[in-house]
């Protein structure tokens, strides 16, 4: 049977902070200044392409369709 609750003292939570900073320390300064500026912009590329993908469904509607007007 598995333990669930936290019983397990001996057991180390991995959580995406641990797991993160194992691999930054893996890289150099740069190395990793770099990755962090390319997940920086893919981030923002998603959210401009869900922006547009939303302006562009919504194109044509009456304001009101949208839930916005009365």
């Amino acid at each position: 049977m598995g333990h669930r609750g936290g019983g397990d003292k001996n057991r180390i939570d991995i959580t995406p902070a641990v797991l993160r900073g194992i691999f930054a320390s893996s890289r150099t300064i740069l190395e990793e200044r770099t990755i962090s500026r390319i997940a920086f912009f893919r981030f923002a590329g998603f959210l401009l392409s869900c922006l547009g993908i939303s302006l562009a469904a919504a194109r044509g509607r009456p304001v009101h369709a949208l839930g916005l007007g009365r």
